[in-house]
């Protein structure tokens, strides 16, 4: 199945008839690569499982969430396409995401999905031979990966984009809190993140104003980020 065969179609909740958005990308397991969600336009994910394939629409019989947890590659049409040196390859052009052989498609090469080390939506870090020869950067490293240049500005110096470093709290002794006991952690339950929480890789992400459930709390115990939802959480 083609990424470019479903991109753009509009997704529906068949317990409500609530619009989740337009389908932007996919979610693929980091490790066995099985497609875990569609996400959308609306920052909304769905288990793609629970897809019922339409004509010109996607049903869902989930809600959707906010966040996702596990390591993972979100993928996307359009994304820029980097090796682990930083050298830029182009754009994804499309995904063939739900076949035996998965590969993303790129200037009309394929590339099987597992070079590919981290993938947040808009970017993609491939490796030079694959899974088990993967070279994981550390934040320092990818702070400063070229941007591609426009065939207009090809005798400018290439800018750099900014990636950002996984942000820690200022003070996790201020959290009064036991990442060993989920139990402790009962008090967020109906508060709101007042700000995005995310891995370096995006492999996890928590949009601002974000319902805490115990779900979440649960997934964000699993990605190490407890600490920093509870720092970051309001009424």
């Amino acid at each position: 199945m083609l990424l470019s065969s479903l991109s753009g179609m509009k997704v529906i909740c068949v317990k409500n008839a609530e619009y989740l958005g337009i389908l932007s990308g996919v979610v693929l397991d980091a490790e066995t690569y099985v497609t875990k969600y569609i996400f959308t336009d609306t920052n909304m994910f769905v288990p793609f499982d629970d897809l019922i394939f339409g004509k010109d629409v996607l049903f869902s019989a989930h809600m959707g969430e906010s966040a996702y947890a596990g390591t993972s590659l979100k993928i996307s049409l359009g994304a820029n396409l980097y090796s682990e040196k930083g050298k830029y390859l182009g754009k994804t052009d499309d995904l063939c995401f739900n076949s035996k052989r998965k590969y993303v498609l790129c200037e009309n090469k394929k590339i099987a999905v597992n070079r590919i080390i981290a993938a947040s939506g808009d970017y993609a870090i491939l490796s030079a031979h694959g899974k088990k020869d993967r070279i994981y950067l550390t934040a320092t490293e990818v702070q400063a990966i070229p941007a591609p240049q426009s065939a207009s500005s090809s005798d400018n110096p290439v800018e750099t984009v900014n990636v950002a470093a996984e942000v820690q709290p200022e003070n996790d002794a201020a959290v009064n809190v036991n990442p060993d006991d989920i139990g402790d952690y009962a008090y967020l339950i109906g508060k709101r993140t007042t700000k995005e929480v995310s891995d370096i890789g995006r492999s996890f992400v928590v949009m601002a104003g974000t319902l805490i459930t115990d779900r979440l709390i649960q997934n964000a115990k699993k990605a190490g980020k407890l600490s920093e939802i509870a720092s970051k959480s309001g009424e």
